[in-house]
């Protein structure tokens, strides 16, 4: 009877727990709304740390290659040919088959000119299209080539060519940053407030002039030496930029003293001593017998 009884029991539990999980689907898919999304028309929303498809500021990039000896998994290939500060760009891209989307590659850049974006979709029946190329053009562009036979130019000591009818040249290569408010006021503290006085005790001399030519030819000013293409060592703006430093480092010493008097003084340290009530000797809180006298004590919590 007993062998019955556990049989009939055992099928019984499984009815009462079929019927249970039933009844908890039942729940969810009769007061829960639909989660199918009709991809890809519709698509669901990312995590604003999702770490997606990349993308390149190309115009801003110095070809450092940071970002591909960063990578763990060596799927960024760049390939470039410099003329002088004029990059030619032949290839910059990356495998996403063997991309991890570790986001290795991102902090290295010191021109903040690679991104992770929120993108994701790059289904494709064909390996060739996971090699993603990040570049906008390759080559040299219109600016960048006026710019190299410019140069060239003025190493042969040739004329530079002129720029074609209605076109007004621009500086190729990599765009600079934009000078921050607080640097530009600190270099026109220093170039119209702090070196002139200095220079006129000095007998007027002009700091931002003041330049020795490595070939020894005499220049008028420092511009006309950097127009003949002559090699010089300009110690005046070195003056100059070691005076930006100094008012920098004094500016954010003075900031930093501010703020550290305005924060509230850390408070003191718990004490974990006591003293002993015989002998008046120090003791740990914790401590059930004087180390000194050797008396039986109390310990105290806390």
């Amino acid at each position: 009877m007993g062998g019955i009884r556990e049989y009939f029991g055992n099928i019984s539990d499984a009815l009462t727990s079929t019927v249970k999980g039933m009844a908890v689907t039942w729940q969810h898919f009769s007061k829960e709304p639909p989660i199918t999304v009709q991809y890809p028309r519709a698509r669901l929303a990312v995590a604003p740390s999702y770490r997606g498809l990349h993308i390149l500021e190309q115009a801003k990039c110095i070809d450092c290659k940071l970002c591909a000896k960063a990578c763990p998994v060596d799927c960024i290939e760049i390939e470039s040919v410099h003329h002088g500060r004029i990059l030619e760009w032949q290839k910059f891209t990356i495998d996403y088959k063997k991309c991890i989307f570790c986001e290795f590659c991102i902090p290295p850049c010191p021109k903040d000119c690679i991104h992770m974006t929120s993108e994701y979709e790059m289904a494709s029946a064909d390996n060739g299209h996971m090699v993603e190329d990040l570049l906008t053009w390759t080559g040299l562009r219109a600016n960048d080539k006026r710019e190299v036979e410019a140069a060239e130019a003025k190493k042969a000591g040739k004329a530079p060519p002129p720029p074609p009818e209605g076109v007004t040249p621009q500086p190729g290569g990599p765009a600079g940053g934009n000078a921050s408010p607080f640097g530009t006021v600190v270099t026109s503290l220093v170039k119209d407030i702090i070196m002139p006085p200095i220079g006129l005790a000095l007998g007027g001399v002009d700091f931002s002039n003041l330049f020795i030519s490595l070939k020894g030819e005499t220049f008028k000013s420092l511009a006309d030496a950097q127009a003949a293409g002559a090699p010089t060592l300009n110690y005046g703006l070195f003056i100059n930029n070691i005076i930006n430093f100094l008012i920098v480092a004094l500016a954010v010493f003075l900031l930093v003293r501010a703020i550290a008097r305005l924060m509230p003084p850390p408070p003191p340290p718990a004490s974990t001593t006591r003293d002993c009530p015989y002998c008046l000797s120090s003791i740990p809180k914790a401590a059930t017998r004087c180390a000194h006298c050797t008396s039986q004590v109390d310990p105290v919590k806390g």
